[in-house]
């Protein structure tokens, strides 16, 4: 499986990924399960390569990375839950919050996102955020 991942570590032409898969296909052919997995991956070359058809697209997933770190370090300060249901509040409670808050150190492209919330720029309409306010008071 880490020979699969290195396949998508970098940034790499599609020509490159071609061949870099086709080799590990016939190094691991006699293994079902890499076989299955190598032809699901030659099946979806298309969706799994699209990004490098636009440039400044990033490989990573840094966001992801850095919302579930800031979640670590708030857990760390605390000491324990009582029980479930009061964890269960206070990461829904977190969640909530994460969700509500403006974003205020957007830059470059992303600048225009001053300002809103993150569940302002996934909802449809304007109105259905007073909706999901409502909700939750």
């Amino acid at each position: 499986m880490h020979e699969v991942e290195t396949l998508f570590s970098k940034k790499m032409s599609k020509e490159e990924f071609k061949l870099r898969a086709s080799k590990l296909y016939f190094r691991y052919k006699d293994d079902e399960v890499t076989r299955k997995v190598m032809l699901t991956i030659a099946r979806r070359s298309g969706e799994l390569m699209a990004y490098t058809n636009l440039p400044h697209v990033p490989r990573t997933s840094n966001l992801i990375e850095c919302f579930n770190s800031h979640l670590q370090g708030r857990l760390k300060t605390i000491k324990g839950f009582k029980s479930f249901e009061s964890a269960d509040l206070w990461l829904n409670s977190y969640f909530i919050q994460r969700r509500l808050k403006p974003f205020t150190d957007c830059a470059r492209k992303f600048r225009y996102l001053n300002g809103k919330t993150s569940l302002e720029t996934t909802l449809k309409d304007a109105f259905e955020i007073e909706d999901v306010l409502k909700l939750i008071r």
